[in-house]
C-alpha cells in the first residue's frame, strides 16, 4: 500500500499482462483513511480523469492543488514516466482540490522506444530487413556479428541477409511493437518485437544488443560462439553467468519462478544470457494450455 500522508493510504492493483495487453492493462486504486485502527475505503468526492498521453501528465498534476505520482509502487516523476521502460507498467495518482481528495490507477500505452534505444534499434533492423535495404541492416550489426556472418556487405548479401529477411518479414505490419527494450548490464542490452499472426498465432524476435562507440549494435545468434535457441540446453543456461528472463514485458532475475500467473493467452519471452564477454537474446511467442 502507497502512504502518500498520515493517516492516509493508496491501494491499487492491476490484471496479470499478456502479449496482446502490454501497455493497455486494467488497473484500479481506491483511497483509504485510518480510522479507529482500521483502514478503510474512502470513495472520494471527484472522481479522477488520468490522461492517455505521458506528455500530458505535468499539466495533469498541476491542475491540482496538490498531486504526487507513482510508477510501479515507487514515488516518481512526470520526466521519469516518459522514459520507462517499455512492457507493463501501473501509475498510480493522488491529488487534492479545495480540500477534497481522490486516487486513481491507470496504465499508459508505453510502447515506442525511444531514439537510438535498442528497441529503437531493432525495429530498425526490421524495417530495413522488410525494404530490402542490405547495407543498413549490414551496419546495424555488432563488429562481432559481421565478423561472422558476413565480414564484407557482398558476402552479408550473399549468405545472412535473406535468411534474415525471411525471418523478419512477418513483422512488416504497424501492429508489431516492441515488447523489451533496455539495458541488461554493463555495454548490454536485449530488445524484442512481438506482432500478432493469422490463425490466432503469435510471433516474436529478440536480440542482444552491444554498445560500440556510444551506439547499439545487435549480435545475431551465434555471433560470440553461444547457441540459438534452438541449441540452448537446460545445462548451458544453468553455467550462464548472467541469466534474465521477461514475460510480456516483466523483468525476473529468476525465471524458475515464473508459474503463476500465465493464462492460455499469448505470451512474450525473451530471454538474455551472458558468459564473460559473451552474449546473446532471443524472444519466443507461446501460448499456454492447460493440457
Amino acid at each position: 500500500m502507497i502512504r502518500p500522508g498520515p493517516g492516509l493510504g493508496l491501494g491499487a492493483f492491476s490484471l496479470a499482462p499478456t502479449a496482446a495487453t502490454i501497455g493497455r492493462v486494467d488497473a484500479y486504486a481506491v483511497l483509504v483513511r485510518l480510522e479507529e485502527g482500521h483502514w478503510r475505503i474512502d470513495p472520494g468526492p471527484f472522481a479522477l480523469a488520468p490522461p492517455s498521453n505521458p506528455r500530458s501528465l505535468g499539466p495533469w498534476l498541476a491542475s491540482f492543488d496538490a498531486g504526487r505520482l507513482w510508477l510501479d509502487g515507487v514515488r516518481t516523476t512526470t520526466a521519469a514516466v516518459r522514459h520507462a521502460p517499455i512492457g507493463h507498467h501501473v501509475l498510480v495518482a493522488y491529488a487534492r482540490r479545495d480540500g477534497d481528495e481522490g486516487a486513481v490507477a491507470w496504465s499508459l500505452p508505453l510502447r515506442k522506444p525511444p531514439p537510438g534505444s535498442p528497441g529503437a534499434r531493432l525495429t530498425r533492423l526490421v524495417a530495413a530487413a522488410n525494404a530490402g535495404d542490405v547495407p543498413m541492416m549490414w551496419r546495424l550489426r555488432s563488429r562481432e556479428t559481421r565478423e561472422r556472418l558476413g565480414p564484407t556487405l557482398p558476402a552479408f548479401r550473399a549468405h545472412a541477409a535473406p535468411s534474415l529477411e525471411s525471418r523478419l518479414a512477418r513483422f512488416a505490419i504497424p501492429q508489431t511493437r516492441v515488447v523489451t527494450g533496455e539495458r541488461v548490464s554493463g555495454r548490454w542490452a536485449v530488445a524484442a518485437v512481438f506482432v500478432h499472426g493469422p490463425r490466432g498465432r503469435a510471433f516474436a524476435f529478440g536480440a542482444a544488443l552491444h554498445e560500440e562507440s556510444g551506439t547499439w549494435r545487435i549480435e545475431l545468434p551465434n555471433a560470440r560462439g553461444l547457441p540459438t535457441e534452438a541449441e540452448a540446453s537446460d545445462e548451458q543456461l544453468r553455467r550462464a553467468e548472467q541469466l534474465v528472463i521477461w514475460v510480456d514485458g516483466e523483468r525476473y532475475e529468476r525465471p524458475h519462478r515464473i508459474d503463476r500467473f500465465l493464462s492460455d493467452a499469448p505470451h512474450v519471452f525473451v530471454l538474455f544470457m551472458r558468459n564473460g564477454a559473451r552474449a546473446m537474446g532471443w524472444a519466443l511467442a507461446l501460448k499456454i494450455s492447460e493440457d
